[in-house]
């Protein structure tokens, strides 16, 4: 099985950012078990969407960015950013503060996880690991600041 990313999507990203994507989509791939070859691409409206392809699987493309998908990782990089921002004054947190941190980031990716496996359903059935991966890769799709904070506190 392979998610593939489109070249129309892949136009006009830097290097770096290319790079990101491919390691996200390289890791998603790794766990993506018998999900049908699928692209993430543009569509009509220029926002990514999810084509999957394959015996026995509704051929319309789902919309990625759902206000669902949105809220979901919005949620995260409010996360992402406060542990970022606490680790930058490290030297004056309390004991346990990061963990707690850490544990709210995770779950908040875990729920935007269950979002997107959600939507996909009616689509495609996905493991709980892969739909993670795919929302770890739509995050670095969807927010272009995406990069740093976010190699600093993935955990695949």
């Amino acid at each position: 099985m392979s998610f593939r990313l489109s070249a129309e999507l892949m136009e006009n990203i830097s290097a770096e950012k290319r790079r990101e994507w491919k390691l996200a989509l390289d890791e998603l791939n790794e766990v993506a078990g018998d999900t049908p070859p699928t692209v993430i691409r543009l569509l009509e409206d220029q926002t990514p969407g999810l084509s999957p392809n394959g015996p026995g699987v509704a051929n319309e493309p789902v919309a990625l960015f759902s206000e669902p998908i949105r809220r979901a990782l919005q949620r995260y990089r409010r996360r992402i950013v406060k542990l970022s921002r606490t680790c930058a004054g490290a030297s004056s947190i309390l004991p346990g503060t990061l963990q707690k941190l850490d544990a709210d980031k995770r779950d908040a990716h875990n729920a935007g996880a269950e979002t997107l496996r959600t939507l996909l359903s009616p689509s495609m059935e996905m493991s709980h690991e892969a739909s993670r991966q795919l929302f770890s890769l739509l995050y670095l799709i969807w927010d272009p600041s995406a990069g740093h904070d976010f190699r600093m506190h993935h955990h695949p």
